[in-house]
């Protein structure tokens, strides 16, 4: 979704963060604990977009045995170097994970995962982080696993760190013996009702009665939306006893498209097609 020009004229980012055991966001868990100050280094990946105007990075750090992530704002961010560095102190000990994504605005731009990283008292070489093109996460989601026969089941279709979004089509599959369609509207992640055009057909041209087409588009020139939220929930209701499954297909409409009403890569994007419901 990047032109070539910003692949070409980019560079990022040079982020100097220190933060001591007892400052700002280290959890209350680490101050009895044996902690290490480490670098921390984030390289663009070959032909990761390089924003010139990433707004801020977030480095959380997991931990075995501990309830929380520890997260780490970086905000101070220069142009001028390809790499960003950042100094922290670091619980001794196995198991541990660096996760970052950097930002360009509020819309996810990078991310990087390193994982089961070992940090020894004596450690001196700074972790290295490889930043790529962030996912996307679309798939189908519901609260319920189980509902009675005569009851409605909510299907939500939802979005997750989407860049600047104008429009997405997709189709869901669900057994029409089982399950039967009663309401469908848009989520909350394109906003208000006057920001948007929403559209869905039960009936499709081939006739099949067991599925649902989706479509929401921005209006006009409005810009994109990004982050995470719901697209579209979908109601139906339980008419037969069974184990019916509700599915986000992978075809021609699954579709994202950018404010300038280009493709999203399908390599940027995973996708979660299932949601099981046992109805009795």
């Amino acid at each position: 979704m990047y032109s070539k020009d910003l692949y070409l004229k980019s560079i990022i980012l040079l982020a100097i963060l220190i933060l001591y055991a007892s400052g700002c966001g280290q959890d209350s868990a680490l101050i009895d604990d044996p902690t290490i100050p480490l670098g921390i280094e984030f390289h663009p990946a070959p032909g990761a977009a390089l924003q010139t105007n990433l707004s801020r990075i977030e480095l959380t750090i997991s931990v075995p045995d501990m309830d929380e992530s520890l997260i780490f704002p970086i905000t101070d961010i220069n142009s001028e170097t390809r790499t960003a560095r950042g100094s922290i102190r670091v619980p001794v000990g196995s198991g541990i994970s660096f996760f970052v994504r950097a930002f360009e605005g509020d819309c996810p731009a990078l991310s990087g995962l390193l994982e089961n990283v070992e940090i020894a008292p004596d450690r001196t070489a700074p972790v290295s982080i490889r930043l790529d093109l962030i996912q996307i996460v679309i798939g189908v989601r519901s609260q319920q696993d189980q509902v009675n026969v005569g009851s409605n089941y909510v299907v939500e279709v939802y979005i997750e760190d989407t860049p600047r979004l104008f429009a997405f089509t997709c189709e869901l599959e669900f057994d029409n013996s089982l399950l039967q369609p009663i309401e469908i509207v848009p989520g909350d992640f394109f906003g208000a009702t006057d920001d948007f055009l929403f559209v869905e057909d039960s009936q499709l041209p081939r006739n099949q009665q067991n599925r649902l087409s989706l479509g929401i588009t921005r209006k006009g020139s409005d810009a994109g939306i990004c982050g995470s939220g719901t697209v579209f929930r979908v109601t139906l209701r339980a008419v037969s006893p069974g184990s019916a499954a509700v599915r986000l297909l992978q075809n021609d409409l699954l579709t994202l498209t950018n404010p300038d009403h280009e493709m999203i890569e399908d390599s940027r994007i995973r996708i979660e097609s299932t949601v099981l419901i046992n109805i009795q």
